[in-house]
């Protein structure tokens, strides 16, 4: 994601963090993935979105997205039991495209 901005000028960003754990208690789960949870439980989801403004080189506002979503598995491997603790990465840059829709004429 470094390389993706490092020649790009932002003008401006928010950062937005979501995270299922907290301190104390029971850990929140991710509940909405059925086939992921029929083979593994997922325990944990830490989300980092970076909503930018972006100065291109005709000097237009641009407006991007990256995000870093790490999910944590948890399979049983080995015959005693034990739980290991899979991180799952996802990261990715998105730009939103130009409205390229003609004006209607009437």
């Amino acid at each position: 994601m470094r390389d993706a901005i490092k020649d790009q000028r932002i003008k401006k960003y928010t950062l937005i963090q979501l995270s299922s754990k907290h301190n104390g208690g029971p850990q929140g789960g991710i509940l909405n993935t059925p086939f992921v949870s029929t083979f593994a439980n997922v325990t944990e989801m830490n989300l980092n979105l970076w909503i930018q403004t972006l100065i291109d080189s005709d000097g237009c506002e641009v407006l991007q997205l990256q995000y870093e979503q790490v999910l944590f598995f948890e399979f049983m491997f080995g015959s005693n039991g034990q739980v290991t603790r899979w991180p799952h990465i996802q990261v990715n840059t998105l730009r939103k495209k130009p409205d390229s829709r003609l004006p209607l004429k009437f």
